[in-house]
């Protein structure tokens, strides 16, 4: 009997620690941007000169190496003077009610400071297209800008994302923004790194045939413990 109870409560343990929260696995592709160098192995370019530069690269400290060989950088120098915003993307399938949560970290670079109002942000933006041109809603994370100090990892995040009804796509998006036709601030640079994006998985409810093998455990361990106490007061009895 007392293996029939170990049985129980271990079984019973497992099925409810399935239960709750969860998340996926990182959905984007080289977001450590440790692969492709010098190119954006994974991802899309849009609007700037952007590149994955190596840890030695003078602007870049040695001490960032705590984050890998490589990191993402855009400047300010854009491909068209007319733009003012730069970005690189990946764009995934999803559906209404998702939820999604994103981090990333953003270092203002020491040799070229972002200046005047060129900042630094991820964002993530609901799509009703597979091309990412429908836009339904999107979130901003808090960004890097010219009162940033320079030459440190600023972690940035987005929580709990909910996908609106119509959504088809989700696109996450590392970007550099600043005035159109500004000419003055072209080499101001934001290094990018560690970027995450999961999905949140639902609650996982029991099915009726888990709740019913739950049932039958609880059952079968008052059993066994109605029987141990009914040998026990057998065995007490015997002795007296």
């Amino acid at each position: 009997m007392r293996t029939w109870r170990t049985f129980s409560i271990t079984f019973i343990i497992c099925i409810f620690s399935t239960l709750g929260f969860g998340q996926s696995t990182n959905l984007l592709t080289n977001g450590d941007f440790e692969n492709g160098y010098p190119n954006l192995a994974g991802w899309i370019l849009r609007g700037s000169t952007a590149s994955i530069v190596h840890v030695g690269n003078p602007d870049l400290p040695d001490a960032d190496s705590d984050y890998g060989e490589r990191s993402l950088t855009i400047c300010g120098e854009f491909s068209d003077p007319s733009l003012n915003s730069a970005f690189v993307y990946q764009i995934f399938p999803s559906t209404p009610g998702d939820i999604y949560h994103a981090s990333a970290d953003l270092q203002v670079s020491t040799a070229n400071p972002l200046e005047g109002d060129n900042i630094g942000f991820i964002r993530l933006a609901f799509f009703s297209d597979p091309n990412g041109q429908v836009e339904l809603g999107g979130y901003n994370s808090m960004g890097v800008n010219s009162t940033t100090t320079p030459g440190i990892w600023i972690p940035n995040k987005i929580d709990a994302a909910i996908a609106p009804p119509g959504t088809t796509h989700i696109g996450f998006y590392m970007f550099f923004q600043k005035p159109p036709l500004d000419r003055v601030h072209s080499e101001d640079t934001v290094f990018y790194e560690n970027a995450t994006l999961t999905l949140q998985i639902p609650e996982q409810i029991p099915t009726m045939s888990e709740w019913g093998l739950i049932i039958l455990l609880l059952l079968l361990l008052n059993i066994g413990v109605v029987a141990i106490k009914s040998n026990k007061k057998t065995l007490s009895i015997s002795i007296n």
